[in-house]
């Protein structure tokens, strides 16, 4: 018996492209969540480094008086 679609040769081959481009079009995805994710980690460790830095001349200050 002949599958649907079994005139055109290609029509397997699309079909097989098309699936294979979706786990393509997830990683890509995973990708640029997990670069954004380390990109808000940079910014949240940097603020915390600049808190950290301001306590510790605020509380200079306060033993300097």
């Amino acid at each position: 018996m002949a599958k649907a679609g079994s005139g055109n040769p290609n029509a397997g081959s699309h079909q097989l492209r098309m699936e294979d481009q979706r786990p393509l079009a997830l990683l890509r995805r995973l990708l640029f969540e997990t670069e954004e994710s380390i990109r808000r980690s940079r910014i949240v460790i940097q603020s915390t480094r600049d808190a950290i830095e301001l306590l510790e001349r605020l509380e200079g200050r306060q033993f300097s008086n």
